[in-house]
């Protein structure tokens, strides 16, 4: 950030960082969570459980991006 930069400035890019930060945060979790949930799946087979169904995993997504 240079000296002498508008206010407005400096809030698009602490919001810009923010979205950015975040993006990367939900597309690495998406990507983890498929072989978390093969492994949740395993331990969860022996009591008949469906470990997330596809309608939670979009809420909770979209519940951390707000």
């Amino acid at each position: 950030m240079a000296l002498g930069a508008e206010a407005r400035d400096v809030v698009d890019m602490v919001a810009r960082e923010g979205v950015k930060m975040t993006s990367i945060g939900l597309g690495l979790g998406a990507v983890m969570l498929v072989p978390i949930l093969v492994l949740i799946g395993a331990v969860l087979l022996g009591f008949a459980l469906d470990p997330v169904t596809l309608v939670t995993l979009v809420w909770v997504v979209l519940a951390l991006f707000v």
